[in-house]
């Protein structure tokens, strides 16, 4: 599954006992691994066609298959409630493009059929989403490429991309 992962920042120093804005103390350098549930926020995944204006995907088995890989049963390009027909994006904007680097993501929340993301949170959402509200103008979020993001640009990034997001990896390690 293409995607991005987003974890709260770190002074950039080779080695170093730090504390995150989480209160988390981890210890970064050679051997940390970047996918510790006290550093990792979660990933961001495009998840194919969602109807925005009907909070519906259009994975015909439903938000718990948007990874699953089931080609077996083509996925419709009309929503099943509206039937809006899908907006093509092609590669230069979308969920897909914005996972292999052709796009940023979307600046403000969608409407009519189009691609989404999913995110899959590696931290507690409302926790997060406290910490955030609470450094708003704060550059406390890295993407895995390492760009940087206020706790106001990971919420608005979320709210405009991500309407189908997993909690089932909260406190685990993945990637």
């Amino acid at each position: 599954m293409m995607g991005t992962n987003f974890h709260w920042t770190a002074p950039d120093v080779e080695r170093y006992d730090v504390e995150l804005v989480t209160g988390h103390k981890v210890s970064v350098g050679l051997d940390f691994d970047n996918m510790d549930p006290n550093f990792h926020i979660g990933k961001r995944s495009a998840a194919g066609l969602y109807c925005w204006d009907c909070e519906v995907t259009l994975c015909p088995g439903g938000e718990s298959q948007v990874h699953m890989g089931r080609g077996d049963e083509p996925w419709p390009d009309v929503c099943p409630r509206c039937g809006e027909t899908h907006v093509k994006e092609w590669l230069t904007a979308g969920a897909a493009a914005v996972e292999l680097g052709f796009a940023e993501p979307r600046p403000g929340r969608p409407s009519g059929v189009r691609g989404c993301s999913s995110f899959s949170w590696a931290q507690d959402p409302d926790k997060v989403r406290a910490i955030c509200g609470e450094h708003l103008d704060d550059e406390i979020i890295a993407d895995e490429y390492g760009r940087k993001m206020t706790g106001r640009a990971f919420l608005d990034m979320v709210e405009a991309n991500c309407p189908i997001q997993f909690t089932r990896s909260v406190g685990k390690w993945f990637s």
